[in-house]
């Protein structure tokens, strides 16, 4: 009898890996249409031959204990079966697909317990000496597997790969197999028995149900234009037809959340082909609001939210529904990491960490992109040196994969040309144009001219201008979080009558949630200090905002938070260029590069003030020329190295967002954390590594909502902190020094800021 794992027959293995794999492709349509049926019989005979190198005498020996003392290159497996699968594949498929697919076969197998790397790296074999040893030991009667001669298997080998492949469609191709194969391999050796999982459908009238709460909600423009985008979105939805690329350009406040989740299960209606909803956010703190959204429309519609929905991040919970059971831990952790229900609520990092990157583990989801409505929500936050990366890969991604992009934004970027992309707004120009205009909440203003100013100008002004607007709301947004903890204790020692919240990376996720909803519940006038982090899809709503000078994109999302309901009188957006005095740069450069500055300042020295209904065409002038002026360098080098399949350069130059280098700070705030904090620390009594894993996948979404990330000059000791598998801790006996609950963490001076 021969074993692939403790316990589990080889063969039993190769046929539950074969049943898994083969069922989630069969569930996949009109994807890579050009190799017809060779695709299904080149899937297959991976599958099936993946572990097919267990069956060497050397293998056996080694899992059965049984005093293994041969070389341990001997008991390895995958290359072996990469060279049979490969040749099987070869000889069996159609004479126009044979290379590619055999080729795909091959690096699939031999890479498929590791990570990939540069396409020639992965198709040279060193030692046949090794390779023959392990061949003329397999024993292969009860796989019913007939195996070649082994020098017609070392000819195949030696002749076919050098010939590499290359172009984007095939790194699809490529990573579509290894995506079934790794997922079907963990999956089948993670549970017992056969792994199934059955796609629960999503109804179609959900939405619509869910918004009848709304029918008597009284009857101004703000609610009507909201109804008015809600159905043109859903009509418009049978024109989609080839359309790949689609857009929704709304202004913020309009209810592009709800129109988006309907408008996306009504294209699930309308194409019988797609399966799948992936909702991509650009920031963690914006997921647990449309969570709630989502959840609430299941509610309304007597639905259980976890039959349908995985949530996916790095602070959500490895606790996943599957049938009639609840799954935690490693396992629950791999399930809600194959994406496999019908609703996916992820991040930007999810998603594009799985699309550009080598990582066998980020892979494994990658075949469920197929047939799937990808909505990417707050598009404009994608860095502008990826536009043309985004522009060409989607276009054959969509194409190739059968799947629908769509773009939600008050701030359209021209990723996208609808002239030369063929992409389709789902808001017709009629339409879009009458939002921009009917939505006409704010004035943009200038402080000081926009020329700089110090804390001190600001802080008299902010009082000032608080003191006779003490009925509203005030939000103020930083560049820094120095500058804005500086403009937060001013505003303290004033007693002022408004209550004061503060906002930043700075503050503990736990903490950050409560603000942000007693921010959305208050019903009386408060003040919110924050940095950047609220600009983007967070739903509050105050009357009178600043920001710092930023990108204008990122001006105009702030910008959204004020008078965002459309209830009160009109709101002032008050825009300021801060340079604290000890600073030889202004906060903003800091933060933002600089040649995303310029063309703000110059659209910006255009203009005295800037209404909101006039926002429309300002920033799409302001795209259009970063459009014509800034360097696609970056997109260039990522497409080449696509093209090449060159894995390594792919992880080492994509990065979406800027990755200093920072350490993970555990903060024993309360009883809570202490007790947390307890139960991490007994982990390390666990002797098993896979199963102290697991312990504390249960574990990690409390365990992370009392961490914050910190840039620290590693040179400098904090002998205060603990250290603990990897992690920095601020034990209770000293947190206060460095931590509270209003501004968050404190750094010393050995910190850099």
């Amino acid at each position: 009898m021969l074993y692939s794992h403790p316990g589990v027959l080889l063969l039993e293995h190769l046929k539950n890996v074969r049943n898994v794999g083969l069922k989630a492709h069969e569930q996949k349509c009109e994807i890579f249409l050009n190799y017809g049926d060779d695709l299904k019989t080149s899937i297959d005979i991976m599958l099936y031959y993946h572990d097919l190198g267990k069956s060497t005498k050397y293998f056996q020996d080694y899992i059965l204990n049984n005093n293994y003392n041969s070389p341990l290159s001997y008991k390895n497996h995958a290359l072996v079966s990469a060279c049979i699968a490969a040749y099987k594949t070869y000889n069996t498929v159609k004479k126009t697909n044979r290379v590619i697919l055999s080729t795909v076969v091959f690096i699939s197998i031999a890479k498929h317990h590791g990570d990939f790397e540069e396409i020639e790296k992965m198709l040279v074999i060193t030692d046949f000496k090794t390779l023959e040893v392990q061949y003329n030991s397999l024993q292969v009667e009860e796989l019913e597997i007939e195996l070649p001669k082994f020098s017609d298997l070392q000819k195949f080998s030696k002749d076919l790969f050098f010939n590499t492949i290359q172009g984007i469609d095939n790194y699809l191709l490529l990573n579509y197999f290894f995506s079934l194969l790794t997922y079907s391999d963990k999956s089948a050796a993670a549970f017992d028995s056969l792994y199934h999982f059955e796609q629960t459908k999503i109804p179609f009238q959900i939405v619509d149900v869910f918004m009848k709460k709304f029918e008597n909600l009284e009857d101004n423009q703000l609610n009507r234009l909201r109804k008015d985008i809600y159905i043109q979105t859903e009509e418009r939805i049978c024109d989609v037809a080839k359309s790949k690329i689609l857009t929704i350009n709304v202004p913020t406040g309009t209810g592009k959340t709800l129109t988006v989740i309907n408008g996306a299960i009504k294209l699930l209606r309308e194409n019988v082909h797609l399966k799948r909803i992936i909702y991509a956010l650009p920031f963690t703190s914006v997921i647990d609001q449309t969570a709630e959204v989502i959840k609430d429309i299941f509610g309304t519609n007597h639905l259980n939210s976890e039959d349908f929905l995985i949530l996916h991040h790095h602070l959500a919970e490895a606790k996943i529904k599957h049938g009639e059971d609840y799954i935690e831990g490693d396992k629950g952790q791999l399930l809600i990491e194959n994406w496999e229900k019908p609703l996916i609520l992820t991040t930007f990092w999810q998603l594009f960490y799985s699309l550009f990157t080598n990582d066998n583990r980020k892979l494994r989801k990658f075949h469920n992109f197929a047939n799937s409505v990808i909505i990417l929500d707050e598009v404009q936050t994608i860095p502008y040196k990826y536009w043309k990366l985004i522009n060409i890969f989607f276009n054959r991604f969509a194409e190739t994969m059968n799947s629908k992009i769509v773009l939600l934004t008050a701030t359209m970027p021209f990723i996208f040309k609808p002239d030369v992309d063929r992409t389709f707004d789902l808001i017709g120009d009629d339409l879009k144009r009458r939002s921009f205009q009917i939505v006409n909440r704010y004035n943009l203003l200038k402080l000081n001219n926009l020329d700089e100013i110090n804390l001190e100008f600001l802080i008299n002004h902010a009082i000032e201008k608080i003191d006779k607007n003490r009925d509203r709301s005030f939000l103020f947004v930083f560049n820094t979080i120095a500058s804005s903890k500086l403009f937060y204790d001013s505003l303290k020692d004033l007693s002022l009558l408004h209550d004061i919240i503060y906002l930043s990376t700075s503050i503990l996720p736990k903490h950050r949630k409560e603000k942000i909803n007693k921010i959305r519940s208050s019903n009386e006038p408060i003040i919110v200090v924050s940095t950047q982090l609220i600009e983007a899809g967070v739903d509050i709503d105050l009357d009178i905002v600043y920001r710092d000078l930023a990108p204008l994109d990122s001006i105009i999302q702030t910008a959204g938070r004020c008078n965002r309901n459309f209830i009160k009188q009109k709101g002032d957006v008050y825009l300021f260029k801060l340079k604290k005095d000890d600073s030889k740069k202004r906060d903003s450069n800091y933060i933002y590069d600089a040649v995303l500055l310029k063309p703000t300042a110059d659209a910006l020295r255009k203009i005295s003030s800037l209404e909101e209904s006039s926002t429309f065409d300002f920033i799409a002038e302001y795209f259009k020329e970063i459009g014509d002026t800034l360097s696609n360098d970056m997109s260039d080098t990522m497409l080449k190295n696509v093209e090449i399949l060159n894995y390594n350069e792919i992880l080492n130059n994509f990065k979406l967002i800027n990755e200093d280098p920072k350490s993970l700070v555990f903060v024993e705030i309360d009883a809570t954390a202490s007790s947390i904090l307890k139960k991490y620390n007994k982990l390390s009594e666990i002797e098993d590594r896979w199963e102290r894993k697991s312990e504390f996948l249960k574990i990690k979404n409390e365990f992370l909502s009392y961490c914050i990330s910190i840039r620290y000059n590693k040179n400098e000791k904090i002998s205060e902190f603990e250290i603990s598998s990897g992690f920095l801790i601020i034990p209770s006996s000293i947190v206060n020094s460095y931590y509270n609950e209003e501004t968050g963490f404190q750094r010393p001076e050995t910190m850099i800021f």
